[in-house]
């Protein structure tokens, strides 16, 4: 049977456990469990799901559902071309495999596999929150702290050390890491919970707590920020095409939407990356921007809305150099036969 046709044969009885969206209380599988709080949290964001009453918690997740679960938490909606062997057209996960390769979250092996029904390990979900979130790795691969942190591949370890520095990832007990075993359901929505300290999914007026040093992750459009943010704020490609405006601090701002203006009235930001395409920057008399990184057009210095050209026509301050933030090297691959053994949708 030819290959990718016994892929898309396996994966038929899923898709009735697609759009299934049981209330995250029915879960008969989560009380007490280790990561019953995040489940329902993330259940209740419509993040994640379960089937049939079930959420199965230590049941690894595939490439695939890993994909399903970074675009619905960033709003993914622009797909790559389909030019993968092993990716069927029309497939339950086809758009969020696509939608994650578009945005520089997933590569493929550049042979024309991207194994979406193989299990994630827990250094390859790391590498792909990373990239999804814009976090920089850091220049130290020290993880001795951890007996087995020297099993992590050179190309997860600038992530890995910055998710274990920044307290997104803590190992699975007895001082280990496991960054080569297979993650788990409920481990993916643990880090979503120590990662992400608000999430911003309506426009309008929002308050950021200096508090809480986790990221205050942006998915809305027309969105205005107030108050102060104790960690990282990111601005997700669901905001694109729209206003955000900032009455507020924030120390790290990573603008990942593309077509998106930033309009800081008030207050300031330290850092500002553009890892986007087609933003603009409108900084207030008043206000502060330090240090601005990325493709983005400019405008310093505005006292009101007559100062900002509509038409594009004044001269802005210069652009800065494009940084699409995508430069890290693809995760390796292991192409393999698929075993059928697949878990359903998240």
């Amino acid at each position: 049977m030819n290959r990718t046709l016994k892929r898309a044969l396996l994966l038929l009885p899923l898709l009735a456990l697609v759009f299934a969206l049981p209330c995250f209380a029915s879960y008969t599988d989560t009380a007490g469990h280790w990561g019953e709080n995040a489940i329902n949290e993330w259940s209740e964001e419509g993040i994640v799901q379960g089937a049939n009453g079930l959420f199965r918690p230590d049941d690894p997740i595939t490439r695939a559902e890993m994909a399903t679960v970074i675009t619905r938490l960033l709003k993914l909606t622009t797909p790559a071309a389909n030019t993968y062997l092993d990716l069927p057209a029309g497939a339950w996960y086809e758009q969020a495999v696509l939608c994650c390769v578009e945005a520089g979250i997933m590569q493929g092996d550049g042979g024309g596999i991207i194994r979406p029904g193989d299990n994630i390990t827990r250094q390859e979900a790391i590498v792909m929150l990373g990239r999804a979130w814009g976090i920089s790795q850091s220049t130290s691969s020290d993880l001795s702290k951890f007996t087995d942190g020297a099993l992590t591949a050179d190309w997860a370890k600038g992530y890995v050390k910055s998710f274990v520095d920044l307290g997104y990832i803590k190992g699975v007990g007895n001082d280990m890491l496991a960054p080569t075993g297979n993650i788990n359901r409920a481990s993916v929505v643990t880090i979503l919970s120590n990662a992400i300290a608000s999430y911003v999914q309506t426009s309008g007026e929002f308050s950021m707590s200096p508090g809480n040093q986790g990221i205050v992750l942006v998915c809305a459009k027309d969105v205005t920020l107030t108050g102060a943010a104790g960690g990282m704020v990111l601005i997700a490609q669901g905001a694109g095409s729209s206003m955000l405006t900032v009455k507020g601090i924030a120390g790290n701002m990573n603008v990942k939407a593309d077509s998106l203006i930033v309009d800081v009235q008030s207050g300031m930001v330290l850092t500002l990356n553009f890892l986007g395409k087609g933003n603009t920057l409108i900084c207030r008399s008043g206000a502060t921007v330090s240090s601005v990184n990325g493709d983005h057009t400019s405008y310093e210095g505005v006292s009101g809305d007559n100062d900002i050209p509509a038409d594009g026509s004044d001269t802005p301050t210069d652009p800065s150099v494009p940084n699409d933030g995508m430069s890290t090297p693809e995760i390796p691959v292991n192409p393999g036969l698929v075993d059928g053994s697949w878990s359903p949708i998240l």
